[in-house]
């Protein structure tokens, strides 16, 4: 059965040689360099080499095909000058004689041996999933939820909620062999959480975004002049007073934060010469009116805030944005009092002056002496006129 027609063995090689993968034999019917050897006499052993796991050998002049075993298994048998064999199998082959030749002896052994790359690291951030490039690598193999495997010549991939994905680098098969798959990595999209704020202008709110299942998340709320925290609620329901509050996650959440206004105290008082009325607690930002109302013989002379004249208007409406207090002064109203006399042949007076609301004025007139023939001295009646002119 090993026999073969010689007139065949040239047509077949050049044939088998040309559509072998990686084979290097020259097809020619010329015979190789050399001897040949002499009829009934052993074959030429064939020298056999490995190019990305195809295992070819030198045509041997006489032989009627070629004989090789795997992993030293059976014998097998082709007229080719190559086969293919797996990563990590080791092959020898040797000349089939015929027509006075006797086989060769087996070739040396010929391995497929590559070095395994290293199996990418995985991280994450967000949906997408990245590794460090693996030195040697042609490019990498992933495979997501068990599925088809699928090549990329990247390093990152963009996952789905759930999603689990390995990934192996790819070697090239001539000193490298594909690495180990790495170790899964699932994605699970983060959670949010929000936060409303239910009046912006009452203060701020930090601690809103995306977070992962067990997260420690810290929400903080800083009030603003004129309002308080008034606290943290979930549903409707309190959850924290405190401006800082922590909770893990465990899922999407919205938090309200709520405020109060503040409530602040205006106090009116008055100095001596009329009264003062207004006073009150209100909301910040809540606009107050006080009064102030003069005493007979005083002026307004303004409202005054530490010291501080802040209105002349004795009716004041102002906006409340702390707590106040208010005091209402006044001046004494003053009077000119003059005094003439009508006839200051008769007698001369004096008191002219200018007095407080309330004091006491004194006025003098003095007789002259009387030189006339007349009888007796007629003692004139004086009449004061008191004109009140408010002088401030």
């Amino acid at each position: 059965m090993r026999k073969w027609k010689k007139s065949l063995l040239a047509v077949v090689c050049c044939l088998t040689a040309t559509a072998a993968v990686g084979a290097v034999a020259a097809c020619d019917n010329a015979p190789p360099p050399g001897t040949q050897n002499p009829a009934g006499t052993q074959l030429v052993r064939p020298v056999a080499y490995c190019v990305r796991g195809v295992v070819s050998w030198s045509r041997v002049v006489g032989a009627s095909g070629y004989a090789y075993k795997i992993n030293g298994g059976e014998e097998q048998y082709t007229t080719l000058l190559s086969v293919t064999i797996e990563e990590g199998q080791t092959i020898q082959v040797k000349a089939l004689g015929g027509d006075g030749y006797t086989d060769s002896e087996w070739s040396n052994a010929v391995s497929y041996i590559l070095a395994s790359l290293s199996a990418p690291v995985l991280s994450s951030d967000g949906s997408t999933v990245t590794w460090t490039a693996v030195e040697g690598a042609s490019g990498y193999v992933y495979r997501i939820n068990g599925g088809t495997e699928q090549e990329t010549n990247g390093t990152s991939l963009t996952l789905q909620d759930g999603d689990r994905v390995v990934v192996k680098a790819k070697g090239d098969y001539i000193t490298t062999a594909d690495s180990n798959w790495s170790m899964p990595l699932v994605y699970e999209a983060p959670y949010e959480i929000t936060v409303n704020n239910t009046m912006q202008a009452a203060g701020t709110v930090e601690g809103a975004g995306a977070y992962a299942e067990g997260d420690t998340v810290t929400l903080t709320a800083t009030a603003e002049k004129g309002y308080a925290f008034a606290g943290w609620y979930v549903g409707g329901q309190l959850v924290s007073s405190n401006p800082t509050y922590s909770f893990a996650v465990t899922g999407d959440v919205t938090v309200e934060a709520a405020w109060t206004k503040l409530r602040y105290q205006v106090t009116v008082s008055s100095q001596e010469g009329g009264s003062a009325t207004g006073g009150t607690e209100v909301e910040y930002e809540e606009e107050v009116t006080v009064v102030a109302t003069a005493d007979e013989g005083y002026t307004f002379a303004g409202w005054y805030k530490a010291g501080d004249l802040v209105s002349s208007s004795a009716t004041y409406t102002f906006t409340v944005t702390d707590a106040v207090a208010l005091e209402a002064r006044w001046t004494i109203n003053t009077y000119t009092v003059s005094v003439t006399s009508k006839d200051e042949s008769q007698g001369t007076v004096v008191g002219t002056d200018t007095y407080d609301h309330g004091e006491t004025a004194t006025v003098v007139a003095t007789a002259k002496t009387a030189t006339s023939s007349r009888a007796g001295i007629r003692l004139a009646i004086w009449r004061l006129r008191r004109r009140r002119t408010p002088s401030r």
